[in-house]
C-alpha cells in the first residue's frame, strides 16, 4: 500500500476514533474499513495487521480514550509503512550550482559530476557518514565542492561516523567498507579531483591590494569565485569529522586547487577534526582570513602540507604531518605573510605540531613575504643523514626586516641517524642581517637523540583514532 492510500486511511480511522470509548467499536470499524484504493486497485490490509491494531489498542487500556486508540493505530500502521518506503537510490547526482538549501543524506553516495557551488545565502548540510565522490575531469572542469562567500556549510561528521569526500575511483562503499576487503587506492594516488574550497569575507591581502580576489585555481571569470572582504569574524559554517582523500588539481603552474583550500574565511568558522590523505599541491592553504583549524591531520601531501598567504592571522593548533617517505613531499609548511599592504594587527599561531619528515622533500620550514607568526611546541622527526638539511630555517622573498614578527619556543628537534644536528644547524641559514635574524630565534630549538614524543611539545595523536591514516596503521608506523 502506497504511502497516500494509508495516509488516507489513518486519517478516516482517526475521524471516527474521536467518538470512540470501547474497544470493541475501534474493532468493528477496522474490519469495515479494510481495503483502500490505489489508483485503479484495491489493496487489502492483511488481517495481522488489524489483528495487531486491535491488540495495541487492547493493551494499552481496557477502556482506551479516542487519543489512544489513535496512538496505537498509527504506529501499527507506520511499521508497515516503513517496510515498504522506498530505499534511497545507491548515487545521487550533483552538479553546477545549489540555490536553495540542501541536506545530502548517508543513505546515499554523493557524486559530483563538475564544480558543484553552494550560492551565497544558502547552506548546505552533510550528514555524518556521507561518502562524496567527484568524477576525475580535466581541467579547466575539474570538480571540486565549492562553498561562496555568504553560503554555508555544515559538514556534520563524528568520530563513529566522518564524511568521505574522495574521488571516484576510491571504491569505497556508503558504509565505508570495501568490497574487496581493502582500499583500492594507494597513497601515491593523488590530483585525482579539486578538494573541498570555502570562500569567506574576511581580511585579505594580496599584491593588488584589492579586498577583493577571485580563488586560485578557479577561472578569473567567474564572479561567484570571489573572497575577501572587511568582517574576520565572518561564518561560513562548521566543518567536523571530515577526511578529504585523493584530492588537489592545477589549473595552471601555480595555480591550483587544494585538498582544502581557505580563502578570506572568518574566525566564525568551525573547523575541527579534518584529514587530508594523498594529495597533490597542498595539503591544507590559507589564503587570508583568520579561521582557526583544530586536529587537522595531513598525509602523504605532495606539496606542502600547510600553506599560508595574503596575511593569514587564524590558528592552527594540534596538527600532524606525515610526509611520503619516498615521493617528493615540498615543505612541510611553506608560510607566507602579506603580498599587499594590509597586514593583520596580530600574528596567527601554529601550536602543538607533530612532523614526521619524508624521505625526498623540501625543507621543513619556509618563511616568506613579510611573515607574521608565532610557532610553538612541535616536534620533528624522521630525520636522517640523506634528509637532515631539510630541518634548516629557509627564507624568501621579503621586503622588509621581520624585526620580531616571527617568535618560536619549544621547538624539539630529533635528530634520528643525522649528525652534526643541532640548534646552530638548524639556524644556518640566518645571520645578523637576514630579514628574520638567527638571534630572533636563537634558544627556540632543541635537539634530542631519543626519537619518543617529549612531553613539552608534538601533538595529542590520541585525537585522530577516527582517520583514514589511523585505519592504514599510519600513525603506528611513523611511530608517532
Amino acid at each position: 500500500m502506497h504511502a497516500s492510500s494509508k495516509d488516507i486511511f489513518v486519517k478516516n480511522i482517526l475521524k471516527i476514533m474521536k467518538k470512540l470509548i470501547y474497544l470493541p467499536y475501534l474493532i468493528l470499524i477496522i474490519a469495515v474499513v479494510v481495503s483502500c484504493e490505489k489508483e485503479t486497485e484495491l489493496v487489502e490490509i492483511p488481517e495481522a495487521t488489524i489483528a495487531r491494531i486491535a491488540n495495541a489498542a487492547a493493551a494499552a487500556v481496557s477502556t482506551p480514550s479516542a487519543a489512544e486508540i489513535a496512538a496505537a493505530v498509527e504506529a501499527a500502521l507506520l511499521d508497515d509503512l516503513q517496510e515498504e518506503e522506498e530505499e534511497a537510490p545507491a548515487e545521487i547526482m550533483h552538479s553546477g550550482f545549489i540555490t536553495s538549501d540542501e541536506t545530502w543524506e548517508a543513505s546515499s553516495i554523493h557524486v559530483l559530476q563538475n564544480k558543484v557551488i553552494v550560492t551565497e545565502g544558502n547552506t548546505l548540510t552533510i550528514e555524518a557518514g556521507t561518502v562524496i565522490k567527484a568524477q576525475n575531469n580535466a581541467q579547466p572542469n575539474t570538480v571540486a565542492l565549492i562553498v561562496a562567500r555568504g553560503a554555508d556549510i555544515y559538514a556534520l561528521g563524528s568520530a563513529s561516523a566522518p564524511i568521505i569526500m574522495t574521488s571516484s575511483a576510491d571504491e569505497v562503499q556508503r558504509d565505508h567498507t570495501y568490497a574487496s576487503g581493502s582500499p583500492n587506492l594507494t597513497a601515491s594516488d593523488n590530483g585525482l579531483w579539486g578538494g573541498l574550497v570555502v570562500l569567506g569575507s574576511a581580511y585579505i591581502s594580496p599584491s593588488s591590494n584589492a579586498q577583493v580576489a577571485i580563488a586560485e585555481g578557479i577561472e578569473a571569470s567567474n564572479a561567484w569565485a570571489e573572497f575577501g572582504g572587511t568582517n574576520d569574524a565572518d561564518n561560513s559554517g562548521v566543518i567536523e569529522y571530515v577526511t578529504i582523500k585523493h584530492a588537489g588539481a592545477a589549473l595552471t603552474a601555480n595555480n591550483e586547487l587544494n585538498q582544502l583550500t581557505l580563502c578570506g574565511v572568518g574566525n566564525g568558522t568551525t573547523i575541527q577534526n579534518v584529514e587530508v590523505y594523498a594529495g597533490s599541491d597542498d595539503g591544507m592553504e590559507f589564503f587570508g582570513g583568520a579561521v582557526g583549524v583544530t586536529n587537522f591531520l595531513a598525509y602523504h601531501v605532495s606539496d606542502d602540507s600547510v600553506d599560508t598567504d595574503f596575511a593569514f592571522s587564524g590558528s592552527v593548533n594540534n596538527a600532524v604531518i606525515i610526509q611520503h617517505p619516498t615521493l617528493s613531499s615540498d615543505h612541510a609548511m611553506e608560510l607566507s605573510g602579506r603580498l599587499g599592504t594590509y597586514e593583520a594587527a596580530n600574528p596567527y599561531t601554529f601550536d602543538d605540531f607533530t612532523i614526521v619528515v619524508g624521505g625526498s622533500t623540501d625543507n621543513v620550514f619556509k618563511f616568506k613575504d613579510n611573515l607574521k607568526a608565532t610557532f610553538s611546541d612541535f616536534w620533528v622527526k624522521g630525520l636522517t643523514e640523506t634528509n637532515k638539511s631539510y630541518i634548516k630555517v629557509e627564507l624568501a622573498d621579503w621586503t622588509e626586516a621581520a624585526a620580531g614578527d616571527v617568535t618560536a619556543s619549544d621547538m624539539v628537534i630529533s635528530t634520528g641517524t643525522a649528525t652534526g644536528v643541532d640548534e646552530a644547524y638548524i639556524l644556518s641559514n640566518l645571520t645578523e642581517s637576514t630579514e628574520v635574524k638567527a638571534s630572533e630565534l636563537t634558544g627556540a630549538f632543541t635537539t634530542t637523540a631519543t626519537d619518543t614524543k617529549p612531553a613539552n611539545a608534538g601533538a595529542d595523536t590520541s585525537v585522530f583514532g577516527w582517520t583514514f591514516a589511523a585505519s592504514q596503521n599510519a600513525l603506528i608506523d611513523a611511530g608517532i
